[in-house]
């Protein structure tokens, strides 16, 4: 009997999987571990974990349903990065955890669209993905706010008058970095699933990635393509997107007026 062929991921299939990855690496596997021990800002203070006295008695808070969606998550994570180092010929990176294995898979994902088992690890990381996001405490999705002026570091946040970069832990006021935002990130380079998050924060507008790529293959007003990751993704200028992103707004606005 004739086994069926994996015919890979195609760009489409490519953007989204690096969007799952994404949010791995940058908040939901952090999240997940804040709701494994029940320490997140959706418990009340007896379940806190961070105000629990360290000869308090009764176990320490633990869930269940976090705990199983962070071994589903690592097992898919951990799988496809196998799949790829011996497929592809690539070194193994160790036993890591989620974050890292998620950003090594990202800087990879033409090797890995190529796999005989692609598609299959598309579909158990996204499934792991969408069981973690369910699992957490924390439902409202964060918002990306420029990079860290000391280390460089992508800062997000849901909401506040500050927020606390991850890598130096510097506390940044909101609105100051707001405005910093405004000035600096038109002139920024971006991959379109890093787009997708500065736009939705922009603009208050959702896109996919393949909302960009479109804009790039037009034949007037092609959107530029500034240059190109170290693993070939390619990179807009953020203002060229956006001019086009309003240039859409106000044909739709004159439009609707006419009608």
């Amino acid at each position: 009997m004739t086994q069926p062929v994996d015919a890979g991921l195609d760009r489409n299939a490519q953007d989204r999987l690096v969007e799952k990855l994404t949010d791995i690496h940058a908040w939901l596997s952090e999240d997940l571990d804040a709701t494994l021990i029940r320490d997140t800002a959706f418990r009340d203070n007896s379940e806190r974990v961070s105000g629990k006295r360290a000869d308090s008695e009764g176990p320490m808070p633990y869930d269940d349903a976090a705990a199983e969606a962070a071994r589903e998550l690592h097992g898919a994570l951990r799988e496809a990065v196998w799949s790829v180092c011996t497929q592809r010929g690539l070194t193994w990176p160790g036993e890591r955890r989620s974050p890292y294995l998620a950003l090594w898979l990202t800087r990879r994902i033409r090797s890995l669209a190529v796999c005989d088992n692609a598609t299959h690890i598309a579909t158990t990381i996204i499934t792991a993905h969408d069981t973690a996001f369910a699992a957490i405490d924390t439902p409202v999705r964060p918002h990306f706010h420029g990079y860290c002026e000391m280390c460089g570091q992508s800062l997000w946040s849901r909401g506040g008058d500050t927020l606390t970069c991850k890598k130096c832990r510097r506390v940044v006021d909101t609105d100051y970095q707001r405005q910093l935002v405004d000035t600096e990130l038109e002139g920024r380079f971006f991959t379109a699933n890093e787009l997708v998050d500065v736009v939705r924060d922009r603009f208050k507008l959702d896109i996919k990635p393949k909302t960009v790529h479109d804009m790039a293959y037009r034949r007037r007003e092609r959107l530029p393509v500034r240059g190109r990751t170290r693993d070939g993704q390619k990179l807009y200028r953020a203002g060229d997107v956006f001019h086009r992103l309003r240039q859409q707004q106000d044909r739709r606005q004159k439009k609707d007026r006419t009608a």
